[in-house]
């Protein structure tokens, strides 16, 4: 909901009948679409540390207090400084959580469901999309924020009936507590086999525990880092963050035959069943099939957004028999992006480190995520304005493209493997690469 907030409410807030009393300027509208990003990356370091001290099941209920908070500054807001005031207490609340969510996923889930656990990370994200981008073109900029407020309301009141980790019990000694969680995990009684394997586990990688240091010293952690780091730069650069909050204004420059509104709806509905696709498709065709048929898919889209724009700004080409195509291109780019680019990065950041450093790698690539999607959001409207549309959406192909070469040769395939299995690849490629270097 936070992602594709601004898409419906950033015309309002800079048109002459602002909702909130004052017009805010074009700059002042790139903050606030963009802020909200910047600050989860300054509370990933925080996430990091709630999840070691208060379970990745009390950290994930903490967060919905400043996400809530952020939604009632916005609602109340009288300037544009409010409004970016509240959209960075909504993402530090936000950084807590999609730092958390892929831990706590990887950590009660066994291996034949991770991966389509994890996937749904991105389908609960575009039923928000979906709310906003269909509701909020048709009702008052206060009715879309409180209903969007009340959401954290009801994650509070309800996750806090879900089972810990049983990784979280077991790593502080609580033996009996991890079981009981096992237990109303997994469905079964006798559970001594799956808590034995935890245990060994977590005495494997208590014994090589390693700081946040280690993610850059030590060659292990070292390659898996630069191989999520890859595809995290992949996802954002490839554009999504300015898409879903700028899709309308997109739209409107475009002058396409679909109106905004219409857009936005249409936009909103695809997403959700490519996203459950998505999925179903990861545990058949693969975590890295995915993310290469996805990248090359939204790099081709976005090239041929950028070609609709550059002959109708700069060759000043009559493009009204193709009028259709803008809004064409960038649903069918929204399609693609669900089904890997979105998906498969979340399923990764559970997988691809031990449990001594998984939270440590986690804050460090969601950090990473963060100022990368806020330089997305952030300068899309200035460097459309300064170079043109289409010079955006050729960078961001661009970006699609090579991220797609360098996970065809450095992403393994991890569908179907244990954590150890996923581990002892890793090491062994890290080592590879460690032996051709020298």
């Amino acid at each position: 909901m936070q992602s594709t907030w601004p898409s419906p409410s950033l015309p309002k807030l800079t048109s002459d009948d602002s909702p909130i009393g004052v017009t805010i300027t074009s700059a002042e509208g790139s903050w606030v679409a963009s802020v909200y990003v910047l600050s989860m990356t300054l509370s990933a370091p925080f996430a990091n540390i709630a999840a070691e001290r208060l379970g990745p099941k009390f950290a994930l209920l903490l967060s919905a207090l400043p996400t809530f908070a952020g939604w009632i500054l916005c609602i109340y807001a009288n300037s544009a400084a409010m409004l970016i005031g509240g959209r960075c207490v909504s993402g530090f609340g936000g950084g807590i959580s999609v730092v958390i969510i892929p831990m706590y996923i990887g950590e009660i889930s066994s291996k034949d469901i991770r991966g389509r656990l994890a996937a749904l990370f991105n389908i609960v994200k575009l039923c928000g999309n979906l709310f906003v981008l269909t509701v909020g073109p048709y009702v008052s900029y206060e009715a879309l924020t409180w209903s969007c407020s009340g959401l954290s309301v009801i994650f509070l009141f309800t996750f806090v009936f879900m089972p810990e980790s049983p990784y979280y019990r077991a790593k502080k000694g609580d033996e009996v507590g991890a079981k009981q969680n096992l237990g109303r995990l997994s469905g079964v009684d006798n559970v001594d086999e799956q808590l034995q394997a935890i245990k060994s586990t977590i005495e494997h990688d208590m014994n090589n525990k390693g700081s946040s240091l280690d993610l850059i010293t030590k060659k292990e952690y070292l390659f898996p880092l630069g191989i999520l780091l890859v595809v995290k730069t992949t996802q954002q650069m490839c554009g999504l963050g300015a898409v879903e909050s700028y899709f309308q204004t997109i739209i409107g420059a475009s002058h396409s035959s679909i109106t905004p509104e219409v857009s936005s709806m249409i936009a909103g509905s695809v997403q959700l069943p490519t996203a459950i696709l998505a999925m179903i498709l990861v545990e058949k065709l693969g975590r890295k099939v995915l993310f290469l048929m996805s990248g090359i898919a939204c790099g081709l889209t976005l090239t041929a957004e950028g070609v609709f724009f550059y002959i109708q700004n700069e060759m000043h080409g009559d493009l009204s028999s193709i009028s259709w195509l803008p809004t064409t291109a960038l649903i069918l780019y929204l399609i693609m992006n669900s089904l890997g680019l979105s998906t498969v990065p979340y399923i990764l950041m559970s997988e691809m480190f031990s449990t001594n450093m998984k939270a440590a790698a986690l804050s460090v690539t969601m950090g990473y995520g963060g100022v990368t999607a806020f330089i997305v959001t952030k300068f899309f409207m200035p460097i459309s304005e300064t170079l043109g549309m289409h010079a955006t959406f050729w960078i961001f192909a661009g970006f699609c493209f090579v991220g797609v070469l360098c996970t065809y040769f450095a992403l393994p395939e991890t569908k179907g493997r244990t954590f150890d299995e996923i581990q002892s690849e890793l090491k062994e490629r890290g080592k590879s690469l460690t032996c051709c270097r020298q």
